[in-house]
């Protein structure tokens, strides 16, 4: 057997095996994406869905395969990778804002097709871009909006914080400034478990394998919904409580509250196929003995595997627990790959026990045998002892249930407070060592700019460029005629007068109501419509950001981050009228049409409206309203000129860094220099600053930005 070669490689002939893997990396993304089941049934597809989503997922193994051939490469010749330097989610805000920015230009007022053409079909285009724009907001507010524990701990900064509190905080804010975040979630998760005080238990398994019937068992109560085929499809927790009632949160919706019997409707996976809802966080509160002992129960999602491969869990899930307990079934096939989170929990520092469930199916004879297989072939493959035992949920087998609760499960529980302090220091050191091994790889691979001076200049005179246009727009303002916006409402309300005019038997046919609400959504139109270039001109400026931060490869989410516009003014017809009076009655003669049928009435319509007394006022209102939207406009290009501004300023910073070769070193030291820093904290928990982060104020107001612009737009 020959001995494994471990060669340097020289380092021109390393950079071109670097480069050549980046771009393998690149075409094996591009090809599993080729044959995504999701992209080829869009309506806008360039290719033909002739493979089948089986393929797909071969293929997609195999691309995984050959990236890991490749890591153990460069790992067995030292070669190092390289350090990702930009934000994920600042990519792909930018891809949202360019797709912003195309919608927009869509609006024929504001390009070269209003020439082709007329007015109805004008009408029928920015109708178009409305609803696109609409749809795309969407997706870029819920880009921009963040819920994290940054944003909890900078309002209760008053609070001093010390102990392993301060010292998740400090976890928290590396994680943070450094782009790790996967383990910035198991920060989250742990820090939430501290806060709560309670003993969390996880209930684990494939599914179907019975943990929401052990809950309820637990509860002693039918809570969860239970079935043949798999059901929960989002992890609970089930806290104590003295009434019973639930919250969910939502990523992209307000918060809601439920009762009992609504559990199922976000629980099921018949109720909610796949999340498609988007839950991320589910509790149920209930006055069960167990809990109000001061225990929380997690019920997890069943996980459904392919032989011998068994998908492991969100680490973030594992740190929240302190005591995972893993359901295998007795009926189903034991080939007990459980073994492979058994090890992930054991790493975690988790402590774990064995249920072997549904042993009410098995005959006496065979129970026992069962169990020892199963506890020979954990052994073996997962190198520890782990505690096992025998359940059933059933009433005709109860006592098995209740045996292990009332032993083992409650020694566990009665021994975990003098436990508890030491655990969680334990698993929050696990945490610090897979934070201080991130970091420490970054030290080795040490990231310096690869900006050339010319894409520097180039830099600096796309960054010029962009805030001339925003000056030149903000003095470009054009004023709004209101006759211009008034004719086609007269011709809008009109034209819907004659649709119903045969349907109506009176002498006369009264349109107030007809009126004053076609007003108001001609108002709101306007509104929408002035808003379209000040959302365009927003984007463009958040992609040439974007762009530039990606070219100096320098990290963080911020980077880039416009926050989005103020909200649009309302417009309340209401507001134009005396106190306790509506808008003057507009009567138009049915006999008008006698004549010439509905066209007849159409003209004569026409020719009421444009001199009743209502159109008087509703002219006054527009005038005043659409210099009400004026100065929204001038406001809105304000603040997106100062926004840009402090941005371009951060980026002036680093780009006058990397001109001087000397500060630019410099500029690398003290990068490398906090690295260091903070890995030593992480091995040195009694070093703690109290300090934040750089970057995290704007990640926090970034966050409070996004939610308060998310909440208007859920209200609207």
């Amino acid at each position: 057997m020959g001995v494994e070669r471990r060669n340097t490689l020289p380092a021109e002939f390393a950079d071109r095996v670097l480069s050549t893997f980046r771009l393998i990396d690149d075409l094996l993304n591009r090809c599993v994406r080729t044959l995504d089941p999701e992209v080829l049934s869009s309506p806008f597809c360039a290719h033909t869905a002739d493979v089948t989503p089986a393929r797909h997922a071969i293929v997609a193994d195999d691309c995984q395969h050959i990236r890991g051939v490749m890591s153990s490469i460069l790992e067995r010749h030292h070669i190092p990778a390289p350090v990702p330097a930009t934000s994920a989610q600042r990519c792909a805000r930018a891809l949202i804002d360019e797709a912003l920015v195309a919608a927009a230009g869509l609006n024929p007022r504001a390009s070269a097709a209003s020439g082709v053409l007329n007015a109805q079909q004008q009408e029928d285009a920015c109708r178009i871009v409305d609803e696109l724009m609409n749809t795309l907001l969407v997706v870029a507010n819920d880009l921009a909006l963040r819920r994290d524990i940054t944003a909890q701990t900078a309002q209760g900064q008053a609070q001093p914080v010390t102990g392993l509190d301060a010292r998740l905080l400090d976890m928290k804010q590396m994680t943070a400034r450094h782009g790790l975040a996967q383990l910035e979630s198991c920060v989250d998760a742990l820090s939430a478990r501290v806060r709560s005080g309670n003993i969390t238990i996880g209930v684990f398994g494939e599914s179907s394998t019975g943990k929401s019937s052990l809950l309820n068992c637990l509860l002693g109560a039918a809570l969860l919904p239970v079935a043949a085929m798999p059901t929960t499809v989002v992890p609970v927790q089930i806290d104590y409580g003295a009434r019973e009632c639930g919250s969910v949160d939502f990523a992209d919706a307000i918060s809601e509250r439920f009762e009992r019997g609504r559990l199922a409707e976000f629980v099921d996976v018949h109720a909610n196929p796949e999340n498609y809802r988007h839950i991320t966080h589910i509790q149920f509160q209930t006055p069960a003995a167990i809990l109000k002992a001061g225990v929380t129960l997690l019920d997890m999602p069943g996980s459904s595997r392919s032989p011998g491969r068994v998908p492991l869990l969100d680490p973030a899930l594992l740190f929240r627990c302190d005591l995972a307990v893993v359901l295998i079934s007795a009926v189903a096939s034991l080939a007990l790959d459980e073994a492979q989170l058994l090890d992930q929990l054991h790493h975690a520092g988790i402590d774990t026990m064995v249920l072997v469930t549904k042993a009410d199916l098995l005959a006496a004879e065979d129970r026992w045998h069962t169990y020892g297989h199963v506890v020979h072939e954990l052994w073996k493959k997962a190198r520890y002892e782990v505690p096992a035992y025998l359940v059933s949920t059933r009433d005709t087998e109860a006592t098995l249930c209740k045996a292990w609760q009332d032993g083992p499960l409650a020694d566990y529980l009665a021994a975990y407070p003098l436990r508890q302090a030491a655990l969680l220091a334990a698993r929050t050191d696990v945490i610090a060592a897979q934070i201080a091994a991130a970091l420490e790889r970054h030290v080795e691979r040490g990231r310096l700019s690869g900006t050339s001076g010319q894409n520097v200049t180039s830099l600096q005179a796309t960054l010029n460029d962009m805030q001339t246009r925003l000056q030149r727009s903000r003095d470009e303002l054009r004023e709004c005629d209101s006759a211009a916006f008034l004719q086609p409402l007269i011709n809008e309300v009109a034209h819907n007068a004659a649709a119903l005019w045969t349907e109506e038997r009176d002498v006369a046919f009264d349109i107030s109501a007809m009126l004053e609400q076609a007003t108001t959504a001609y108002a709101r139109n306007l509104s929408t419509r002035a808003s379209w270039r000040i959302e365009q001109l927003r984007s463009q400026a958040a992609v040439t950001l974007v762009q530039a931060a990606n070219a100096l490869e320098l990290p963080g989410s911020d980077l880039g981050y416009m926050p989005p516009l103020p909200a649009l003014p309302e417009f309340r017809l209401g507001h134009y009228l005396p106190a306790g009076t509506n808008l003057p009655v507009t009567v138009i003669p049915r006999g008008i049409g006698s004549l010439f049928g509905r066209w007849g009435f159409y003209l004569g319509a026409r020719k009421t409206l444009r001199y009743s007394p209502a159109i008087g006022i509703i002219r006054c209102a527009l005038i005043d309203h659409i210099a009400t939207v004026r100065a929204w406009r001038v406001t809105a290009l304000r603040a997106l000129l100062d926004a840009f501004g402090a941005q371009r300023l951060r980026l002036e910073q680093h780009i006058r860094e990397i001109t001087t070769t000397a500060t630019g070193a410099h500029s690398a030291d003290e990068w490398l220099q906090q690295l260091r820093a903070d890995i030593s904290r992480l091995h040195d928990p009694s070093i703690v600053t109290g300090s934040p982060m750089p970057g995290i104020a704007e990640r926090s107001s970034e966050s409070a930005i996004g939610h308060d612009n998310h909440t208007r737009r859920s209200s609207q």
